[in-house]
C-alpha cells in the first residue's frame, strides 16, 4: 500500500540526513584524503544537502493551506534530485555509493520515527547508500498525494533545527511556569581553578574596602552605584560575560572620576578594575565572546538602531508582567546601558546586546514549539486557552525582538534570526 506523501516528509528528511551523514563516516577525516578524494567528498555533500534542502522549502506550508500542487512539486523535485544521484551511481566506477547506509539515531528528534513502518525499510542495518537512494526513491515515487486539513509535524522538525541553543552571552533566559525569567548561568571551569579561587578571593576583599571608601568619600553616587552593582556580579559568580562588561565600564569610570577622587582611592580602584580584568580572563566564555565580537562587522549606525531597538523591547517587557519576571526588563536595560558609555569598546557592547536579545528569541521560540509540539501529539485542533495566551503574548515580544536586530543579526552571525517572522506566523496560525 503506498504511503502518504504528506505524512512521510519528516522520515523523508531524516534519511536525506543519513545519506549525507553516511558519507561522513564513509570517508572519515576529509583534510586527509588525496585531492581527487576531497573533491568527490564536497560535491556529493553539496548535492546530498541541497536535496535537503530543496526539499524542506516544502516543509512550510501555511496552516491549513497546504495544497495538492505543492506537494506535486515538492515530490517532482525530490525524484529528480534522487534520479541524478542513482544515474551517477550507475555510470560510476567509485565504491562510494557502496558504502554502508547508516540511519541516524542519534537526535532526539527522529526517536519517534524510528519505529514507523515506512523507517522499517531502512533500518535493517545491511542497506548500501545506493540502496537507500533506490528504496526511497521508488517509495516517494509510488506515494500518494492527500491533503487533510492539520498541518504537519515536519514544520515543527525543521524549525527545531533552525532556532540555536543560547550562546555565550551576558544574559540568558528560561521559562517556568509560563513565565520568562533570567536563567541562572555557571561559568565553565577556568583555564586555573586554583589561582581562580584566590584571585576571587582577592576580588572580594578589594571590592569591600573600595566600596567603604567609596561611600565615605564626596565622590560622584553614580560611581558608587556602579561598583556596588559590581560587587554584587562578583559575588554571585554567575555571568562571567557580564562581569566582563560591566569592569569595562568600570575601566571608563575610573578614567573618567581620577582627577576628582583621592589619590589612594583612585589607586584602589585601579587596582580593582584590573583585578577584575585578570579574573575574567581565566574562564573561556570570556575569551570565546571577546574573540567572536571581534570579528564582527559593525555599521557606524548599529550602535544606534540596537539601541533603539533594545528600548523598545524593555518597554514592551515592562507591559507584560503576566508573563514576564520583571528582572528581564530590568537585566536587558542594564545591558543597554553599557552603550552609552563612551570608554566601552564598541563591538564589544553591541555585540553583548545583540547576544542577549538573540537568546531571548531563541528561548521564547523554542518554549513555543514545544507546546505546539504537545498540541499536534495530541492531534488537537489548537492550543489550550492558557498555552495560546502564552503564545501569542511571548511571540509578539520576539517578533518585536527580532525585527529590530534582524539588519544587525547576519553580520553578529545570528542570520537564523531572518527565519524568525516565519516561525512566528506558524505558531499564531496555530493559535487561531
Amino acid at each position: 500500500m503506498p504511503f502518504d506523501f504528506e505524512n512521510i516528509r519528516r522520515e523523508i528528511s531524516i534519511i536525506l540526513m543519513s545519506i549525507r551523514a553516511s558519507w561522513d563516516q564513509a570517508y572519515g577525516v576529509p583534510f586527509r584524503l588525496s585531492e581527487e578524494r576531497r573533491e568527490e567528498f564536497t560535491r556529493l555533500h553539496l548535492k546530498a544537502e541541497e536535496l535537503r534542502i530543496r526539499f524542506a522549502t516544502y516543509g512550510r506550508p501555511k496552516l491549513r493551506s497546504t495544497t495538492k500542487s505543492k506537494l506535486e512539486q515538492a515530490r517532482t523535485e525530490l525524484l529528480q534530485g534522487l534520479q541524478e544521484l542513482i544515474y551517477e551511481a550507475d555510470n560510476s566506477n567509485s565504491s562510494t555509493f557502496n558504502y554502508r547506509f547508516v540511519l541516524n539515531r542519534q537526535s532526539s528528534k527522529v526517536q519517534k520515527q524510528l519505529n514507523s513502518v515506512f523507517m522499517q525499510g531502512f533500518s535493517e542495518g545491511n542497506l548500501s547508500i545506493i540502496d537507500a537512494l533506490r528504496v526511497l526513491y521508488t517509495t516517494v515515487r509510488q506515494a500518494s498525494i492527500r491533503v487533510d486539513g492539520r498541518q504537519g509535524a515536519f514544520d515543527l522538525l525543521e524549525f527545531k533545527e533552525i532556532i540555536p541553543n543560547q550562546q555565550v552571552s551576558p544574559v540568558k533566559f528560561d521559562i517556568r511556569s509560563n513565565v520568562l525569567v533570567i536563567a541562572d548561568q555557571t561559568p565553565q571551569q577556568p583555564f586555573n581553578r586554583e589561582s581562580t579561587s584566590l584571585a576571587l578571593k582577592h576580588i572580594r576583599t578589594l571590592g569591600s574596602k573600595l566600596l567603604d571608601a567609596l561611600r565615605h568619600s564626596n565622590c560622584d553616587q553614580r560611581l558608587v552605584s556602579h561598583i556596588e552593582d559590581m560587587h554584587k556580579q562578583v559575588e554571585s559568580k554567575q555571568s562571567i560575560i557580564r562581569l566582563g562588561l560591566t569592569n569595562f565600564a568600570s575601566t571608563a569610570f575610573a578614567e573618567a572620576y581620577r582627577a576628582e577622587l583621592p589619590g589612594a582611592i583612585a589607586a584602589s580602584l585601579s587596582a580593582y578594575t584590573a583585578s577584575v580584568s585578570v579574573y575574567v580572563a581565566q574562564f573561556p566564555e570570556w575569551e570565546q565572546f571577546l574573540r567572536r565580537a571581534s570579528i564582527i562587522n559593525l555599521l557606524a549606525s548599529d550602535a544606534t538602531e540596537i539601541n533603539h531597538t533594545t528600548s523598545q523591547l524593555v518597554e514592551k517587557l515592562n507591559e507584560r508582567h503576566d508573563i514576564v519576571h520583571p528582572d528581564v526588563p530590568r537585566t536587558i536595560e542594564y545591558i543597554r546601558s553599557l552603550l552609552e558609555h563612551p570608554g566601552l569598546t564598541a563591538k564589544n557592547t553591541v555585540f553583548a546586546v545583540i547576544r542577549t536579545i538573540e537568546n531571548l528569541i531563541a528561548r521564547v521560540l523554542n518554549h513555543c514549539l514545544l507546546l505546539a509540539d504537545k498540541t499536534l501529539e495530541k492531534s488537537v485542533d489548537g492550543f489550550s486557552s492558557v498555552s495560546s495566551k502564552v503564545v501569542v503574548g511571548l511571540s509578539a515580544i520576539a517578533l518585536l525582538a527580532a525585527t529590530g536586530i534582524m539588519p544587525v543579526a547576519a553580520r553578529a552571525g545570528a542570520s537564523w534570526i531572518e527565519r524568525a517572522p516565519e516561525i512566528i506566523e506558524y505558531l499564531k496560525n496555530l493559535t487561531l
